[in-house]
């Protein structure tokens, strides 16, 4: 994952987004997941992205967050109400709206999430939100189900939890 020049305007961010690339990078011997899958036997279906589109009352307060707090790098930019960032090559796009998103209560209250980060060092990641002021809604903690998890909230209220799976011998 290489960051752009202009992309690093501070140092803050470029430790920031340095912090985060090496947080989530693969390591050696990863377990992949086959690229495509097969439709009906015959037809395949490769996917090349998936990403995710989060809806914020303010854009650049948004922007800010991902790039600043999170380490993320500004990919694009449409006018005043659509961005792009990026962290490891993965993307979530960024739309302005007038209201709210309606979901944000629904989420919190169901225990249930927005956006999932799994990430290869949990532990860094975690002090890494934890300096940069981030809202943490759950602190780091081991689940039955075998990962590492916390639970953080942007500034519009999207649950975003980071889980890293156990360490293979």
């Amino acid at each position: 994952c290489e960051l752009s020049g202009a992309a690093v305007a501070n140092s803050r961010t470029a430790m920031a987004q340095r912090q985060m690339l090496r947080a989530c990078s693969s390591s050696p011997g990863e377990k992949t997941i086959p690229s495509h899958s097969h439709l009906d036997g015959n037809d395949a279906m490769e996917i090349e992205e998936l990403v995710p589109q989060l809806r914020t009352t303010d854009l650049e307060r948004a922007i800010d967050f991902y790039t600043k707090k999170l380490g993320f790098v500004l990919s694009f930019r449409y006018a005043d109400f659509y961005a792009g960032v990026s962290c490891c090559d993965r993307m979530i796009h960024l739309k302005r709206v007038d209201d709210p998103d309606p979901g944000i209560d629904f989420v919190r209250e169901g225990q249930h999430l927005h956006v999932y980060f799994g990430v290869r060092d949990i532990h860094a990641v975690f002090r890494h939100v934890q300096e940069g002021g981030v809202k943490i809604v759950e602190g780091i903690s081991d689940r039955a189900w075998g990962t590492t998890e916390f639970v953080i909230e942007d500034p519009d209220g999207h649950t975003l939890y980071f889980g890293s799976a156990p360490a293979t011998n």
